[in-house]
């Protein structure tokens, strides 16, 4: 096995064996996963149950083999920048690391979701949706109504061919920590924060990574450019502004506190 460094792989000199070994690995959980999925499946239509359960199949975030230069989910670093494995070695524990620039690129943010409902017709959907979209959707579905304080949209109108949108853009982001804040993305350790990692807002044709002031904007083309190689923010400003106000806006929307929120620009 070839364990991620959460960080530059090439810095902490992985070699692209190394890192082709650990996507593979990676591909036989997801064929494990697919397997015992099948079986799941299988059983829930012996018992007859198929015509009348909703299923939901989703995942709940990518990982980065390489791709921006990154090996893992996040970039985490122990004090003295050993590499993730050697920190263990030296007698390290995760509380001693620390979270940095962590920019949420379409591997980490774009991820499957099926779902399988009776009397509806298959097919694939375009519309922006997100996860907590999903807990409205089962509440919905169970008849029980949705409390308002859920940011979230039920999808059975797209399921049932109602809809083919239920939002205009949606917003992927680490949670808003401040620097020096002790954080818990990924796993049940707290980090420090000492730098923070922007949101992604995409409304379906562009993709903004927006942090905070003094981090530089990066935007990119959602379809054309799915792998996020060409940061075009500086030939689009308009868009970079239109997005940026949309987050705004989103924002002041959902009550988020004032120290986390950002402000619209003309």
């Amino acid at each position: 096995m070839v364990n991620p460094n959460y960080w530059d792989y090439r810095e902490d000199r992985i070699t692209e064996t190394q890192l082709a070994i650990a996507h593979a690995c990676y591909k036989g959980e997801i064929t494990l996963v697919d397997y015992w999925f099948g079986q799941l499946m299988e059983r829930v239509r012996t018992l007859n149950l198929l015509e009348d359960t909703w299923v939901i199949f989703l995942s709940d975030h990518g990982f980065y083999f390489g791709e921006h230069g990154q090996f893992g989910k996040r970039r985490f670093r122990w004090p003295d920048s050993s590499i993730f494995d050697e920190g263990f070695a030296k007698g390290m524990s995760m509380a001693q690391q620390t979270v940095h620039w962590s920019p949420l690129h379409q591997e980490v943010t774009r991820v499957p979701l099926m779902i399988r409902a009776p009397l509806t017709e298959g097919g694939r959907t375009e519309a922006l949706v997100t996860l907590p979209d999903v807990m409205p959707t089962i509440l919905e579905v169970l008849g029980v109504a949705i409390p308002e304080r859920v940011q979230g949209r039920s999808l059975t109108p797209i399921v049932r061919g109602e809809t083919d949108a239920v939002h205009p853009f949606v917003v992927t982001s680490a949670p808003f920590e401040e620097i020096g804040q002790l954080s818990k993305t990924v796993d049940d350790q707290s980090r420090t924060v000492v730098e923070i990692s922007p949101s992604s807002i995409t409304d379906g044709t562009w993709d903004l990574l927006y942090g905070v002031s003094g981090q530089e904007p990066l935007l990119y083309r959602t379809k054309e450019d799915p792998g996020h190689r060409h940061n075009v923010a500086d030939a689009h400003p308009d868009v970079v502004r239109n997005l940026h106000r949309l987050y705004a806006d989103w924002l002041a929307e959902i009550s988020t506190p004032e120290n986390t929120s950002v402000r619209a620009v003309s």
